[in-house]
């Protein structure tokens, strides 16, 4: 039977800056957590590109080498060759995925030596191809170029270097189940269950069991996969709302050995139709946010169970029904509790260079190298493999704002992409692929070439810019043409779902949880803004503060701090509700989930704590919303301010003998009826006269609003402006 542990805790640690240590000449000088990237545990190794070696032992008995010994790694940055007991068992290329070696013709019973060399480099934001793959390497490097290799936004923030996730010891017999592709079917109740064997292939018998149903088929020597389908009646579905879970129990026998695995799933399906997304048949609106899957202390490694659990609860708080981990691939404890707790995830290929300059280079320069695009499918294939079987996981990006690709310039680009969208779609047809999440100026118009989504990127300061941002959501919602290639090599149905893909705005974390002191991680300098005391550098900004005079209309930061958390929340409330006044618009995602070293616009901080807004989010990011349009912001006194109001509709069933009643001053203006509402449906009901309050100073008047039938509530939301007296009309225009 199988048999497992984990080889995390602490291990011997060198760094060989010239890569002339082989296994043998080790003399480790220091220890370190694993997992844990080496920047996290040593910081004075943030900017250390190059080799280090990682050392530890372990004990075996005898049950442990009845048949197979795999080492697995959850995830090595970037690559890495594994020794035991002084000899080579593998090597590995690859920062994000998981792999196994076998090693049980090197191992022995009692005490083994585990060595593991790794190689990594830190990245430059912008990068040009220097050099090509097939260019010999310096004698110190690794044999490819590491100026190209996946590394998503560790060039933004911190890279992540070495073992960042769990080694384990997996004991199997000969003969084992290598991997479980469950494919449900939520029509029928179907599973489909494709298992891999790997081992020795000498036949048996394979079984799969799911919720008291079983199927079994026998394998021929030699046999590598199977396919079973076991059949579930009525099967409970998986939804934010509902994340119902099956297992399903695989069992190979061999003769007197058995090998068996657990493998979790949910009846799950997402499509799109006629412009929507439907998950389970039913429409969707996406209710997301950007998440860059990065912790304060240790970058790259979840901290704990706990924390990702905690994070989970606050995103729901929120009314997020999904988080998009940003060009990364999160830990699958990640996907696991996303699965456990009702979370849609939205997946991305880490970017392997961060954008072209396109307007200084030539478009003979913006090519992608063979090897670097067999790294990306090879990335891409891994990612699927690891995590088919995630319930939480609906959309896969290829690539995110054209980085390391040039799609407007570059028809060998455009065409490469169409075909990575159809090789994902190849190895996994049951999730929607974005080709390229783009984004207008300033890096460049970038555009998309085949994909599920009609999605792109909008960033306007709020007030400054909003009607920009109105425009730009009224624009997009009539599904306009430039958000696809122009130059006849497009894809493009007419009817891919509409996403607002990130939009943003800032706001400035409490210190309150720090005992009023600057956390370590406002220590970063971002790339674009390397000095101390630029706007882009979180460390001195109560010093900032001071310096700027602000004390003069706040009393101390912390007042401050706060009114840019509810200024963060105005822009937001504004954008989200210009969003869901467009029909076509069918959801959004918010830059972003918590604040990252120098990026201050997170609905949370970076330690996941709440801001100021929290308690008062979910009103306004629900499936179901009152969205009102206000012609201004500020009155007199004497005017009456209309109010237009819309209802969005994408919450569980029909809405019949619904009413939207506006009250201000506890007083009741209009009872809106809103007509008969299927899901995925928005209603125009027209504008409330709003009478404004005599006021004897500048004075917040609030409108609050109210969907409800039968006396149950379905939505609720506020329009404020502000009233000035009408008797200082007179002093300021004579």
């Amino acid at each position: 039977m199988r048999l497992q542990r984990s080889l995390a805790g602490t291990w011997s640690f060198q760094l060989d800056p010239e890569g002339i240590l082989d296994e043998a000449s080790l003399h480790p000088d220091r220890t370190i957590t694993v997992p844990l990237p080496w920047q996290a545990a040593f910081p004075e190794l943030e900017q250390y590109s190059g080799y280090a070696w990682y050392r530890r032992t372990f004990d075996l008995d005898e049950a442990w080498l009845a048949g197979d010994l795999l080492l697995a790694f959850g995830a090595v940055d970037y690559w890495c060759e594994v020794y035991v007991n002084g000899q080579r068992v593998g090597e590995h290329e690859g920062g994000y995925t998981p792999f196994r070696l076998s090693i049980r013709h090197a191992v022995r019973p009692g005490e083994n030596t585990l060595s593991v060399r790794v190689y990594d480099t830190v990245q430059r934001a912008i990068t040009l191809p220097r050099w090509r793959e097939d260019n010999a390497p310096e004698p110190t490097q690794p044999p490819f170029n590491a100026e190209t290799i996946p590394h998503g936004k560790q060039t933004w923030y911190l890279d992540a270097s070495g073992i960042w996730q769990d080694v384990m010891l997996i004991a199997v017999p000969p003969q084992y189940i290598e991997r479980v592709h469950i494919t449900p079917d939520i029509h029928t109740g179907a599973a489909q269950i494709a298992v891999r064997i790997g081992g020795a292939l000498q036949g048996g018998t394979l079984r799969a069991s799911v919720a008291g149903q079983t199927a079994e088929a026998h394998l021929e020597a030699g046999q590598s996969a199977a396919l079973l389908t076991v059949s579930v009646p009525q099967p409970a579905l998986w939804s934010p709302e509902s994340p119902t879970l099956y297992e399903a129990v695989i069992q190979l026998v061999v003769g007197p050995d058995q090998d068996a695995i657990t493998a979790r799933f949910g009846y799950r399906e997402i499509t799109t139709h006629d412009g929507y997304l439907l998950l389970n048949g039913q429409p969707l609106y996406l209710l997301c946010a950007l998440d860059q899957d990065f912790y304060p202390d240790t970058i790259y490694t979840v901290p704990s169970d706990d924390f990702l659990r905690d994070q989970f609860r606050k995103a729901k708080e929120l009314g997020l029904n999904c988080l998009r981990c940003h060009i990364k691939v999160p830990d699958p404890r990640y996907l696991d509790l996303a699965d456990e707790l009702g979370l849609l995830v939205w997946a991305e290929i880490p970017s392997w260079r961060t954008f072209y300059p396109k307007t200084t280079v030539p478009p003979s320069a913006l090519h992608l190298d063979d090897a670097v695009k067999q790294r990306v499918r090879d990335t891409l294939a891994d990612m699927i493999a690891r995590d088919y079987n995630h319930p939480s996981i609906i959309i896969w990006t290829l690539v995110n704002e054209d980085w390391g690709t040039a799609l407007l310039l570059s028809a060998a680009d455009r065409a490469w992409v169409a075909e990575l969208f159809d090789f994902c779609k190849q190895h996994d047809p049951t999730r929607l692929v974005v080709d390229n999440s783009p984004c207008p100026a300033p890096w460049g118009l970038s555009v998309h070439v085949k994909s599920d989504l009609d999605d792109f990127h909008i960033y306007t300061n709020i007030p400054d810019a909003a009607v920009q941002f109105e425009e730009f959501v009224e624009q997009f919602g009539q599904r306009p043409l430039w958000s696809f290639s122009n130059t006849g090599d497009a894809r493009r149905t007419g009817h891919e779902p509409l996403l607002v893909s990130e939009f943003g705005n800032w706001g400035m974390p409490s210190l309150k949880p720090y005992a009023g002191r600057e956390p370590d991680w406002f220590g970063l300098t971002s790339w674009w803004a390397p000095f101390e005391g630029e706007p882009g550098h979180a460390r001195g900004v109560v010093q900032r503060f001071e310096q700027l005079g602000l004390g003069a209309i706040w009393p101390d930061y912390e007042a401050f701090a706060e009114a840019t958390q509810w200024h963060a929340f105005h822009a937001l409330k504004f954008e989200i509700e210009t969003m869901r006044r467009q029909p076509g618009i069918q959801g959004y995602v918010i830059t972003e989930f918590s604040d990252i070293y120098w990026e201050s616009n997170g609905l949370l901080d970076f330690a996941r704590n709440p801001k100021a807004f929290h308690h008062r989010f979910a009103a306004i990011n629900a499936p179901d919303v009152i969205a009102p349009h206000l012609r201004r912001f500020a009155y007199w006194d004497d005017e009456i301010a209309p109010v237009g109001l819309h209802v969005s509709h994408y919450g569980p069933g029909n809405w019949s003998g619904v009413a939207v009643q506006a009250e201000s001053a506890g007083h009741t203006l209009a009872a809106l009826p809103v007509p008969a509402l299927a899901p995925g449906e928005v209603a125009d009901l027209g504008a409330v006269a709003w009478p404004l309050p005599a006021v004897q100073s500048a004075t917040e008047a609030v409108l609050n609003l109210y969907a409800g039938a039968d006396g149950v509530a379905l939505a609720q939301n506020e329009a404020s402006v502000l009233v000035l007296p009408s008797a200082w009309r007179q002093a300021a225009y004579g």
